[in-house]
């Protein structure tokens, strides 16, 4: 079949469509027909480039690009890839949109126009349209390629709500919460951390590193009630604002005779004789409110530090006139096998009882049948004298230490 016409129409009611079986090429013009039926599997350009072939299995394979002058690109099952606006590409269906490869793992690349000025992402919308957005995902070219989540904007940084950098770091712009699961990695906090629940830990606390401290408080029920420990000061602060227990020790155990609770104060190294081992300080200001002033002490020192035959002293001071003073010692007498302890009042009197309220008594026992309990006492001039009561009740003063109930003379 050949023809020089301008227009091939089949058009006829019982004549599905043309068949040509001619070689000849139709080279200007329309052609109009129901069906197309070709002899070979290839159409040709007049240039006798681009090409278009069909297969067996329907498959098209078009050599040169494929221009389609409407909006909608429509598949089998009705899903369409649309042309909303122009230069802009949409999905339309009722289903999901998968990309997968066949031999690689699948990849979708979205990237900026170029490097510095322009932002790729992707931009989700709701149901009613393009609008306004709800987010958008993108990385920020100009910001060191930051991963960011961006809420109702199109436009990467101006409502981000979360970034991430590729050096991993993450920054939340609202509250983050955790319903489950463990962080099971270090976690540093640059910032401010607030818990409002109950928190529990199951390992170690620590706060700071060596060398490098920092405040820790925990507040009571009563306004400027707390417990510091001051760093800067390196001591643990307990305030209260009232006369109350700032610090209870409590045993809960069942009672007997080796079950209760210590306070110690050690000192963790060797000592030397007469160091100094700590101390229980009561402290106020003084009248002009801005000198602070230690108006009773416990001093406990080593007065011989041998070892497995230590001994120890412990001193009572308090402010006397503006300066705190020795008042009561309590000290072991040497370091030899034969030791006591003594008792001594250092500066000022010693008062039993109180006038016409307390009767006072000193209770002097003796040691063995010979060995009576005395007072000793000295002169002006450093004579000492030793007063003692005898068997027979007789009170007697000698120069030495009584042995016997005849020493002395009776007074």
């Amino acid at each position: 079949m050949s023809s020089t016409s301008t227009t091939w129409s089949a058009q006829g009611n019982t004549k599905a469509g043309v068949t040509v079986s001619t070689t000849d090429a139709l080279t200007t013009g329309t052609l109009t027909a129901d069906t197309i039926q070709l002899s070979s599997n290839i159409i040709k350009a007049s240039d006798g480039g681009s090409t278009i072939t069909l297969d067996t299995s329907d498959n098209v394979t078009i050599a040169g690009d494929l221009t389609i002058s409407g909006n909608n690109l429509i598949f089998g099952n009705g899903e369409q890839v649309v042309n909303t606006t122009d230069g802009q590409l949409g999905f339309n269906g009722a289903g999901s949109y998968i990309f997968y490869g066949a031999t690689n793992d699948a990849k979708v690349l979205i990237r900026g126009a170029s490097a510095g000025t322009s932002d790729a992402g992707i931009i989700l919308y709701n149901h009613t349209g393009i609008g306004a957005p709800e987010w958008s995902i993108c990385f920020d070219d100009s910001d060191g390629d930051t991963l960011k989540f961006d809420a109702g904007t199109a436009t990467v940084g101006d409502a981000t709500k979360l970034s991430l950098t590729e050096s991993g770091n993450m920054t939340i712009a609202g509250d983050l919460t955790i319903s489950g699961g463990n962080i099971t990695s270090a976690l540093t906090l640059d910032s401010t951390l607030t818990v409002t629940n109950t928190t529990q830990l199951n390992n170690t606390l620590t706060v700071g590193v060596d060398d490098t401290g920092y405040d820790v408080k925990f507040f009571g029920d009563t306004a400027s009630n707390y417990m510091l420990w001051n760093t800067s000061g390196d001591r643990l602060d307990i305030i209260t604002t009232h006369n109350s227990t700032a610090l209870r020790v409590q045993s809960n155990a069942t009672r007997s005779t080796s079950d209760a609770p210590d306070i110690e104060i050690r000192k963790q190294s060797v000592p030397n004789d007469d160091d100094y081992l700590g101390s229980l300080k009561w402290i106020s200001l003084d009248a002009g409110g801005s000198t602070g002033r230690t108006y009773g002490e416990i001093d406990c020192f080593v007065r011989d530090q041998d070892d497995n035959a230590a001994d120890g002293s412990i001193i009572f001071n308090v402010l006397s006139h503006g300066s705190v003073t020795q008042g009561l010692k309590i000290r072991s007498t040497n370091n030899g096998s034969s030791a006591d302890v003594e008792v001594a009042v250092n500066k000022g009197n010693l008062h039993v009882g109180a006038n016409t309220v307390t009767q006072g008594a000193v209770d002097i026992k003796r040691k063995d049948s010979n060995e009576f309990g005395y007072i000793k006492m000295y002169s002006s001039d450093g004579t000492a004298s030793f007063l003692f009561v005898a068997n027979d009740g007789t009170l007697r003063i000698h120069n030495a230490i009584p042995t016997a109930n005849g020493d002395g003379s009776a007074v």
